[in-house]
């Protein structure tokens, strides 16, 4: 039979418990059947007793020290006392955390149109996974970003073919969904990942503005490393957050952990003719 992955980690969690049940169990039978006053009869006692706390004393004592011990974990990473509010946030949020980007490249290429300027956006991420859990891609953009979604997919290290891909005639469930006004989102299907799976991510899609103007990438895995790399046309200046004088091409990197809900603004303006300045909400990729 072959070894599923998660398999070791299962048994070395829970294999007292069994064996202790293994015990409980055999103890009862031979305390039934060998006599009271039989030289082992308080061997086998004891340890039917000792079987018995084990499985129904060490989960709660174990669960019990578990709670005590990140009441206020906080407390010792930062040295200072957080309230309860904010401890329980960012307990709530390290929980939920399946899995994270180690690395991700953003490529920005502006070009100028009869109405304003064209970004095309290439995202290539590399993304580890934590624990076994369900993923899906998906891109949200604002209505006033007039967002067009090229393609979408992710890949497995070491399987061949894509892990999940964005399709337009995909209906369950729908690739295209409205989930608030003024706002469309694109999105995959789900599949089933295990823990130390690892990723190749891929988002290209198209993005409208003004000839002054700008674009907010939001974040919605959290990302270790992020390289931006701005490629304008000519008579184009393109920044970036952080980077007031970034040369055309220039790799920028932010060797910072950003989260979900964190952004990074792509702004740029129109030098070789009038310009004219608008605000624009952002994507959100995960």
């Amino acid at each position: 039979m072959q070894k599923k992955e998660g398999d070791e980690s299962f048994l070395k969690l829970y294999w007292l418990y069994f064996f202790a049940g293994a015990v409980a169990l055999w103890m009862s039978y031979v305390l039934h059947r060998y006599p009271e006053n039989g030289p082992w009869h308080g061997v086998f006692e004891a340890l039917f007793v000792a079987a018995l706390l084990t499985l129904t004393v060490d989960p709660f004592v174990k669960a019990r020290v578990a709670r005590e011990v990140t009441k206020d974990i906080f407390y010792h990473v930062i040295g200072f006392r957080l309230p309860e509010e904010m401890q329980d946030r960012l307990q709530e949020y390290l929980r939920g955390l399946k899995y994270y980007r180690v690395s991700l490249d953003i490529t920005v290429r502006a070009s100028k149109t009869q109405d304003g300027v064209l970004l095309h956006v290439i995202e290539d991420g590399n993304i580890k996974v934590l624990t076994k859990c369900q993923y899906h891609q998906s891109l949200n953009f604002e209505e006033a970003e007039q967002g067009e979604l090229v393609e979408m997919y992710a890949e497995q290290t070491g399987l061949p073919g894509k892990l999940v891909e964005w399709k337009s005639s995909q209906l369950k469930p729908p690739a295209v969904q409205h989930p608030e006004p003024l706002t469309t989102l694109y999105q995959t299907p789900e599949v089933k990942l295990r823990k130390d799976n690892t990723l190749k991510s891929h988002f290209k899609f198209r993005i409208k503005g003004r000839s002054t103007d700008h674009w907010v990438h939001r974040y919605g895995t959290t990302t270790l490393v992020t390289n931006v790399t701005l490629i304008p046309e000519n008579g184009i200046q393109m920044y970036a957050s952080g980077h007031a004088h970034p040369k055309p091409g220039e790799t920028l990197t932010y060797n910072q952990v950003f989260i979900r809900g964190d952004s990074i603004d792509i702004r740029w303006t129109v030098t070789d003719g009038s310009t004219e300045k608008g605000q624009k909400a952002g994507s959100q990729s995960q």
